[in-house]
Protein backbone atom coordinates (compact mmCIF):
# COMPACT_ATOMS: atom_id res chain seq x y z
CA UNK A 1 0.00 0.00 0.00
CA UNK A 2 1.33 3.41 -1.13
CA UNK A 3 0.43 6.48 1.56
CA UNK A 4 1.92 9.93 -0.11
CA UNK A 5 3.84 8.33 -2.20
CA UNK A 6 5.31 6.49 0.38
CA UNK A 7 5.40 2.94 1.47
CA UNK A 8 3.19 2.23 4.16
CA UNK A 9 4.30 1.10 7.12
CA UNK A 10 3.22 -1.71 9.63
CA UNK A 11 -0.08 -2.35 10.53
CA UNK A 12 -1.14 -0.26 7.46
CA UNK A 13 -4.83 -2.24 6.57
CA UNK A 14 -5.17 -2.88 10.39
CA UNK A 15 -5.58 0.81 10.80
CA UNK A 16 -8.10 1.07 7.78
CA UNK A 17 -10.12 -2.19 9.48
CA UNK A 18 -9.11 -4.46 7.38
CA UNK A 19 -7.29 -7.13 9.45
CA UNK A 20 -6.55 -10.04 7.57
CA UNK A 21 -7.08 -12.59 10.88
CA UNK A 22 -10.35 -10.64 11.01
CA UNK A 23 -11.23 -11.19 7.00
CA UNK A 24 -9.82 -15.02 7.47
CA UNK A 25 -12.82 -15.41 9.88
CA UNK A 26 -15.75 -15.95 6.84
CA UNK A 27 -13.16 -16.57 4.16
CA UNK A 28 -10.15 -19.09 6.01
CA UNK A 29 -8.14 -19.27 2.21
CA UNK A 30 -7.45 -15.43 2.62
CA UNK A 31 -3.64 -14.85 1.38
CA UNK A 32 -2.79 -11.24 1.65
CA UNK A 33 0.37 -9.72 0.01
CA UNK A 34 1.76 -7.04 2.73
CA UNK A 35 5.15 -4.47 1.39
CA UNK A 36 6.09 -2.29 3.93
CA UNK A 37 10.19 -0.45 4.43
CA UNK A 38 10.86 -2.95 7.18
CA UNK A 39 7.95 -5.61 7.24
CA UNK A 40 5.19 -5.97 9.77
CA UNK A 41 7.41 -7.05 12.73
CA UNK A 42 10.95 -6.05 14.31
CA UNK A 43 11.86 -2.64 16.41
CA UNK A 44 11.80 -0.63 12.94
CA UNK A 45 8.31 -1.55 11.78
CA UNK A 46 7.11 1.83 12.09
CA UNK A 47 9.40 3.73 10.52
CA UNK A 48 8.21 5.07 6.58
CA UNK A 49 10.32 3.81 3.66
CA UNK A 50 11.02 4.29 0.28
CA UNK A 51 13.44 2.82 -2.44
CA UNK A 52 16.21 5.08 -1.56
CA UNK A 53 16.14 4.37 2.08
CA UNK A 54 15.66 1.01 2.26
CA UNK A 55 18.74 0.50 -0.77
CA UNK A 56 20.72 2.87 2.16
CA UNK A 57 19.66 -0.28 5.07
CA UNK A 58 20.11 -3.21 3.07
CA UNK A 59 23.61 -2.26 2.36
CA UNK A 60 24.29 -1.61 -1.19
CA UNK A 61 25.07 1.74 -0.88
CA UNK A 62 27.63 1.66 1.27
CA UNK A 63 30.03 -0.78 -1.18
CA UNK A 64 28.65 1.61 -4.43
CA UNK A 65 31.12 3.62 -5.72
CA UNK A 66 34.33 4.57 -6.17
CA UNK A 67 37.27 3.94 -3.23
CA UNK A 68 37.81 6.51 -1.09
CA UNK A 69 34.64 8.44 -2.40
CA UNK A 70 30.91 8.98 -1.31
CA UNK A 71 28.94 5.84 -1.23
CA UNK A 72 26.47 6.41 -4.53
CA UNK A 73 22.86 5.39 -5.25
CA UNK A 74 22.35 2.64 -7.31
CA UNK A 75 20.75 4.05 -11.24
CA UNK A 76 17.87 2.06 -10.94
CA UNK A 77 14.98 1.10 -8.03
CA UNK A 78 15.46 -1.62 -7.41
CA UNK A 79 13.91 -2.27 -3.99
CA UNK A 80 10.75 -1.01 -4.98
CA UNK A 81 11.00 -3.42 -8.43
CA UNK A 82 12.85 -6.17 -6.59
CA UNK A 83 10.13 -6.60 -3.38
CA UNK A 84 7.03 -6.60 -5.78
CA UNK A 85 9.24 -9.41 -7.33
CA UNK A 86 9.90 -11.18 -4.31
CA UNK A 87 6.49 -10.73 -2.90
CA UNK A 88 4.75 -12.53 -6.01
CA UNK A 89 6.88 -15.24 -5.75
CA UNK A 90 5.74 -15.32 -2.31
CA UNK A 91 2.07 -15.22 -3.15
CA UNK A 92 2.76 -18.17 -5.34
CA UNK A 93 4.23 -20.48 -2.42
CA UNK A 94 0.73 -18.91 0.13
CA UNK A 95 -1.20 -20.83 -3.01
CA UNK A 96 1.01 -23.78 -2.96
CA UNK A 97 0.46 -23.85 1.00
CA UNK A 98 -3.39 -23.34 0.42
CA UNK A 99 -3.91 -26.06 -1.82
CA UNK A 100 -2.13 -28.51 0.81
CA UNK A 101 -4.04 -26.92 4.45
CA UNK A 102 -6.81 -24.90 2.93
CA UNK A 103 -5.52 -22.00 4.89
CA UNK A 104 -4.29 -18.52 3.51
CA UNK A 105 -1.60 -16.69 5.19
CA UNK A 106 -0.04 -13.20 4.78
CA UNK A 107 3.01 -12.40 2.63
CA UNK A 108 4.99 -10.14 3.96
CA UNK A 109 7.82 -8.26 2.53
CA UNK A 110 9.91 -5.80 3.54
CA UNK A 111 11.54 -3.46 1.11
CA UNK A 112 15.05 -3.66 2.26
CA UNK A 113 14.78 -7.45 2.53
CA UNK A 114 14.72 -7.71 -1.28
CA UNK A 115 17.93 -6.36 -1.82
CA UNK A 116 19.54 -7.70 1.36
CA UNK A 117 18.71 -11.28 0.06
CA UNK A 118 20.86 -10.32 -3.21
CA UNK A 119 23.76 -9.44 -1.23
CA UNK A 120 25.37 -12.91 -1.83
CA UNK A 121 28.50 -13.58 0.76
CA UNK A 122 29.09 -9.90 2.12
CA UNK A 123 27.55 -11.23 5.58
CA UNK A 124 29.58 -14.44 5.32
CA UNK A 125 32.71 -12.68 4.75
CA UNK A 126 32.07 -10.09 7.69
CA UNK A 127 31.61 -13.18 9.68
CA UNK A 128 34.96 -14.54 9.27
CA UNK A 129 36.73 -11.45 8.36
CA UNK A 130 34.81 -8.85 10.43
CA UNK A 131 35.70 -6.27 8.21
CA UNK A 132 33.32 -4.09 6.10
CA UNK A 133 33.60 -4.59 2.08
CA UNK A 134 34.85 -1.41 1.02
CA UNK A 135 33.48 0.59 -1.95
CA UNK A 136 35.89 -0.28 -4.95
CA UNK A 137 34.76 1.39 -8.30
CA UNK A 138 34.18 -0.91 -10.79
CA UNK A 139 36.40 -3.16 -9.77
CA UNK A 140 34.85 -6.26 -7.38
CA UNK A 141 37.30 -8.14 -5.47
CA UNK A 142 38.33 -11.03 -6.29
CA UNK A 143 36.33 -11.40 -9.71
CA UNK A 144 39.61 -10.50 -12.02
CA UNK A 145 39.37 -10.00 -14.79
CA UNK A 146 35.84 -8.24 -15.37
CA UNK A 147 36.35 -4.92 -15.45
CA UNK A 148 34.76 -1.98 -18.09
CA UNK A 149 37.65 0.19 -20.40
CA UNK A 150 37.61 2.91 -22.99
CA UNK A 151 37.47 2.12 -26.38
CA UNK A 152 39.47 3.90 -29.43
CA UNK A 153 36.16 5.85 -30.52
CA UNK A 154 35.16 7.02 -26.69
CA UNK A 155 32.43 4.15 -25.73
CA UNK A 156 32.83 2.08 -22.68
CA UNK A 157 33.16 -1.68 -22.75
CA UNK A 158 32.54 -4.14 -20.10
CA UNK A 159 34.96 -7.79 -20.11
CA UNK A 160 34.58 -10.62 -18.03
CA UNK A 161 36.52 -13.58 -18.29
CA UNK A 162 37.30 -15.39 -14.47
CA UNK A 163 37.40 -18.87 -15.16
CA UNK A 164 40.68 -20.55 -16.77
CA UNK A 165 39.09 -21.09 -20.20
CA UNK A 166 37.66 -17.48 -20.54
CA UNK A 167 40.58 -15.89 -19.38
CA UNK A 168 42.57 -18.12 -22.33
CA UNK A 169 40.02 -17.21 -25.03
CA UNK A 170 40.96 -13.52 -23.48
CA UNK A 171 44.03 -14.22 -24.30
CA UNK A 172 44.05 -15.55 -27.52
CA UNK A 173 41.89 -12.67 -28.55
CA UNK A 174 43.92 -9.88 -27.97
CA UNK A 175 46.59 -11.73 -29.26
CA UNK A 176 48.80 -12.69 -26.47
CA UNK A 177 47.72 -16.56 -25.44
CA UNK A 178 51.40 -16.47 -23.48
CA UNK A 179 49.02 -14.74 -21.15
CA UNK A 180 47.14 -17.88 -20.19
CA UNK A 181 50.20 -19.57 -19.25
CA UNK A 182 52.35 -16.66 -17.30
CA UNK A 183 53.03 -17.50 -14.23
CA UNK A 184 50.83 -14.10 -12.85
CA UNK A 185 47.83 -15.25 -14.79
CA UNK A 186 47.42 -19.12 -14.93
CA UNK A 187 45.15 -19.64 -12.17
CA UNK A 188 42.43 -17.42 -10.63
CA UNK A 189 44.28 -17.01 -7.76
CA UNK A 190 47.15 -15.71 -9.34
CA UNK A 191 44.98 -13.71 -11.16
CA UNK A 192 43.49 -11.96 -8.05
CA UNK A 193 46.65 -11.07 -6.44
CA UNK A 194 47.78 -9.75 -9.81
CA UNK A 195 44.57 -7.99 -11.14
CA UNK A 196 45.73 -4.36 -12.05
CA UNK A 197 48.84 -6.41 -14.14
CA UNK A 198 45.85 -7.92 -16.21
CA UNK A 199 43.87 -4.95 -16.34
CA UNK A 200 46.68 -2.41 -17.71
CA UNK A 201 47.58 -5.27 -20.79
CA UNK A 202 43.34 -5.60 -21.66
CA UNK A 203 42.87 -2.04 -20.97
CA UNK A 204 45.88 -0.87 -23.15
CA UNK A 205 44.17 -3.08 -25.89
CA UNK A 206 40.70 -2.12 -25.95
CA UNK A 207 41.99 1.58 -25.52
CA UNK A 208 43.77 1.28 -28.96
CA UNK A 209 40.13 0.02 -30.82
CA UNK A 210 36.92 0.34 -32.21
CA UNK A 211 33.77 -0.85 -30.35
CA UNK A 212 32.67 -2.70 -33.14
CA UNK A 213 36.27 -4.18 -33.41
CA UNK A 214 36.16 -5.11 -29.61
CA UNK A 215 33.12 -6.91 -29.49
CA UNK A 216 33.73 -8.70 -32.93
CA UNK A 217 36.84 -9.70 -31.94
CA UNK A 218 35.63 -11.17 -28.08
CA UNK A 219 32.54 -12.69 -29.67
CA UNK A 220 34.58 -14.53 -32.52
CA UNK A 221 36.60 -16.11 -29.50
CA UNK A 222 33.79 -16.44 -26.76
CA UNK A 223 34.46 -13.76 -24.38
CA UNK A 224 31.41 -12.44 -22.65
CA UNK A 225 31.65 -8.67 -22.81
CA UNK A 226 28.96 -5.84 -24.00
CA UNK A 227 28.88 -2.00 -23.80
CA UNK A 228 27.86 -0.19 -21.32
CA UNK A 229 24.42 0.33 -22.45
CA UNK A 230 22.04 3.55 -22.37
CA UNK A 231 18.63 3.50 -22.65
CA UNK A 232 19.12 4.20 -26.13
CA UNK A 233 20.75 2.07 -27.00
CA UNK A 234 18.43 -0.92 -25.55
CA UNK A 235 15.27 1.10 -27.24
CA UNK A 236 16.92 0.33 -30.36
CA UNK A 237 19.00 -3.02 -30.11
CA UNK A 238 17.81 -5.51 -32.43
CA UNK A 239 17.93 -8.27 -29.35
CA UNK A 240 16.06 -6.79 -26.94
CA UNK A 241 13.23 -6.13 -30.03
CA UNK A 242 13.69 -9.62 -30.79
CA UNK A 243 12.91 -10.56 -27.45
CA UNK A 244 9.80 -8.29 -27.10
CA UNK A 245 11.48 -6.55 -24.19
CA UNK A 246 11.23 -2.64 -25.63
CA UNK A 247 7.40 -2.59 -26.59
CA UNK A 248 5.27 0.17 -28.35
CA UNK A 249 2.09 0.83 -26.80
CA UNK A 250 -0.77 3.18 -27.49
CA UNK A 251 -1.76 5.53 -25.15
CA UNK A 252 -4.74 7.74 -24.69
CA UNK A 253 -2.54 11.31 -24.50
CA UNK A 254 0.78 10.68 -25.79
CA UNK A 255 0.51 8.86 -28.25
CA UNK A 256 2.72 5.89 -28.88
CA UNK A 257 4.91 5.05 -25.83
CA UNK A 258 7.73 2.40 -25.22
CA UNK A 259 7.30 -0.06 -22.21
CA UNK A 260 9.67 -2.63 -21.33
CA UNK A 261 7.90 -6.23 -21.97
CA UNK A 262 6.92 -9.24 -20.09
CA UNK A 263 9.62 -11.48 -17.79
CA UNK A 264 9.79 -14.21 -17.24
CA UNK A 265 9.29 -15.65 -21.14
CA UNK A 266 6.95 -18.89 -21.06
CA UNK A 267 7.08 -20.86 -24.06
CA UNK A 268 3.96 -22.62 -23.50
CA UNK A 269 1.43 -19.33 -21.99
CA UNK A 270 3.28 -16.32 -22.88
CA UNK A 271 2.18 -13.17 -21.47
CA UNK A 272 1.44 -10.11 -23.95
CA UNK A 273 0.66 -6.39 -24.04
CA UNK A 274 -3.12 -6.20 -25.18
CA UNK A 275 -3.80 -2.97 -24.33
CA UNK A 276 -2.93 0.40 -22.80
CA UNK A 277 -3.27 0.75 -18.83
CA UNK A 278 -6.46 2.61 -18.23
CA UNK A 279 -7.65 5.66 -17.28
CA UNK A 280 -8.36 6.19 -13.61
CA UNK A 281 -12.09 5.13 -13.13
CA UNK A 282 -11.90 3.98 -16.66
CA UNK A 283 -13.68 1.09 -16.14
CA UNK A 284 -16.12 1.69 -13.25
CA UNK A 285 -19.05 0.90 -14.82
CA UNK A 286 -17.91 -2.91 -16.05
CA UNK A 287 -16.42 -3.58 -13.06
CA UNK A 288 -18.91 -2.11 -10.51
CA UNK A 289 -21.53 -3.48 -12.40
CA UNK A 290 -20.93 -7.11 -12.19
CA UNK A 291 -21.40 -6.30 -8.54
CA UNK A 292 -25.20 -5.62 -9.60
CA UNK A 293 -24.55 -1.65 -9.17
CA UNK A 294 -26.32 0.72 -12.03
CA UNK A 295 -25.51 3.53 -13.67
CA UNK A 296 -27.47 5.46 -10.80
CA UNK A 297 -25.62 4.07 -8.04
CA UNK A 298 -22.27 4.97 -9.80
CA UNK A 299 -23.47 8.61 -10.48
CA UNK A 300 -24.49 8.56 -6.25
CA UNK A 301 -20.99 7.21 -5.55
CA UNK A 302 -19.35 9.46 -7.91
CA UNK A 303 -21.33 13.32 -6.18
CA UNK A 304 -20.21 11.77 -2.97
CA UNK A 305 -16.55 11.25 -4.40
CA UNK A 306 -16.25 7.89 -3.79
CA UNK A 307 -15.39 6.74 -6.94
Amino acid sequence: MVKGGQKATAGAIERLGLAPDDLRQTNPGLIVVRISGYGQTGPYRDRGGFDRVALGFAGITAVTGEAGGPPIRPGYFIADYAAGTFAAMGALLALQARQRTGRGQDVDQALYEAVWRMSGTHIGNYGQTGEDRQRSGNYFPGVVPAEQFQTADGEYLIVNATTDMAFAKLALAIGHPQLAHDDRFAKAAQRRQNYEAIHLILGAWVTQHTLAHCQTTFDAHGVPAVKVYATSDIATDPHYRARQQVLEVDSADFGTLLQPGIVPRLTDTPGRVRHRAPLLGEHNAHVYGALGLSDKDLEALAAQGAI
